[in-house]
């Protein structure tokens, strides 16, 4: 859609100091983005930035809870060198939250999307594009909080990130199908055709996907306001997690219909996450604190994306649990907590040129990786399950079989069989069928990558 293969023209203006204009002529109208130099590892880099172009219209009015709908091409030059609005927040706090992290604003039109191209831009250039899907349970979110210039120039690839609306005007659903759900997942979708040519796009690409170990570390908040307790360095016993901790996660992630359903699905999740060798282990009941949540919210719908993509059998994926023991946090976490949490993971992976890599089919090539990792990072597939666990110290035993099984069994099939059988005549929350019969689950809730070989177009899909 966007062609980075189009013309390119610089203008210089003499009073101009901070910014150089860049124009690219594409099937949809001219853009104007502009240049920046940047420093990265003491050295100045050039680097292309074209900022908040609509993929869709405004999401008001009559199309508000609809599906997007594609934006009519340009009638003047789009000026893309401005900093993007984002989509409202599921409350007023966590637009406070997003302001603090430097979001100008909030509007329903803000389906948009920024590029950012490394080093000088040229129509002969052919350069992978990797697209950057913030996520953040579906409640938060917004593009611009994330700063990719480092990776692309650092990766040498181009990177797009997107908005699209969270909380209930992302994902509200009536049972008459006026309002039909998961706006959000559509509004991803309609990016991904505007990026890639593909058609079957999902099953041809080659994807990256994982998350943090301890993803679910920001329940510790409510486990804290919860439990009336004054710090986060608190011991959680057993009836705590059972009579507290449990009824939390279900209350917010699982809604049951009613009190029979709660009920059991609580007790079932007592059971499974509960270390029977020990049940009153204070640092298992914590452990298991943190995995109820980053499994319902960032494993589990990772095990099925990619567990969706190799039974296609078309691309390549490659499934990795970070698990680095970090220095800092992004917010503040009990001091026993060593792993990797929101935020945390960010650009840090790929710092050792993984992204070109796994665009070109294999992260382990054109550079041996064994350099790095001590290892050879395998592709996912459905039989055994293979996933790489990137830690402090990296070695064959980092290659893992079976991504928990036991616990993404119990979120991909035992859990929405409770509350069939407890709700029979209830339909359960559909799921997004995309391109190439691509699957993503409603919480689709994780911090993905999405990584595509593919060259820019002139024409829209």
């Amino acid at each position: 859609m966007w062609s980075l293969q189009a013309a390119v023209i610089l203008t210089c203006v003499a009073f101009c100091v901070a910014l150089t204009p860049v124009y690219v002529n594409t099937a949809v109208g001219h853009i104007m983005g502009f240049q920046e130099q940047i420093t990265l590892d003491g050295e100045q880099k050039l680097i292309y930035k074209f900022l908040g172009i609509p993929f869709a219209e405004s999401t008001g009015g009559r199309n508000r809870f609809r599906k997007p709908v594609p934006k009519a091409p340009f009638t003047k030059t789009f000026n893309a060198s401005k900093e993007p609005v984002a989509c409202y927040q599921q409350s007023e706090q966590h637009n406070a939250l997003y302001r603090y992290y430097g979001v100008s604003g909030f509007s329903e039109d803000c389906l948009t999307l920024n590029i950012y191209v490394p080093h000088e831009l040229r129509a002969s250039d052919l350069r992978p594009v990797m697209i950057w899907v913030n996520g953040v349970g579906f409640v938060l979110g917004a593009s611009t909080v994330y700063k990719p210039e480092g990776l692309a120039l650092f990766g040498n690839v181009i990177i797009v990130s997107i908005n699209y609306r969270i909380g209930m005007l992302g994902f509200l659903r009536d049972q008459n199908g006026v309002f039909p759900g998961n706006q959000g997942l559509w509004d991803q979708h309609l990016a991904f055709r505007k990026t890639a040519r593909a058609r079957e796009f999902f099953a041809s690409l080659h994807i990256l996907i994982g998350a943090n170990d301890k993803d679910g570390c920001g329940y510790y908040f409510l486990y804290q306001d919860a439990l009336n307790h004054s710090t986060l360095d608190f011991n959680i016993t057993k009836d705590d997690f059972t009579n507290t901790v449990v009824p939390i996660i279900v209350d917010s992630n699982l809604l049951p219909e009613d009190s029979n359903t709660k009920e059991a699905l609580e007790k079932i999740l007592s059971f499974s996450y509960t270390d029977w060798n020990d049940p009153d282990s204070y640092v298992s009941i914590r452990q298991n604190a943190i995995d109820l949540p980053t499994d319902i919210s960032v494993f589990s719908p990772a095990s099925i994306t990619v567990r969706a993509h190799a039974r296609l059998n078309v691309g390549k994926a490659y499934l990795y649990e970070f698990a680095v023991q970090t220095r800092t946090h992004n917010l503040p976490l009990p001091s026993w907590m060593k792993g990797s949490n929101q935020g945390k993971t960010n650009y840090s992976l790929f710092s050792f040129r993984c992204v070109r890599r796994v665009m070109l089919g294999n992260p382990n090539i054109p550079m041996d990786i064994k350099q790095f990792t001590n290892t050879v990072w395998p592709a996912y597939d459905v039989t055994s399950q293979r996933y790489f666990r990137i830690s402090d110290q990296m070695s064959p035993a980092s290659v893992v079989e079976g991504f928990y099984p036991r616990r993404m069994t119990l979120w991909s099939d035992v859990i929405p069989e409770i509350r069939r059988q407890h709700c029979p005549d209830k339909k359960q929350p559909d799921i997004l069928v995309g391109s190439g019969a691509a699957l993503f689950e409603r919480r689709f809730a994780l911090v993905i990558f999405i990584l595509i070989l593919l060259r820019w177009i002139d024409e829209e899909v």
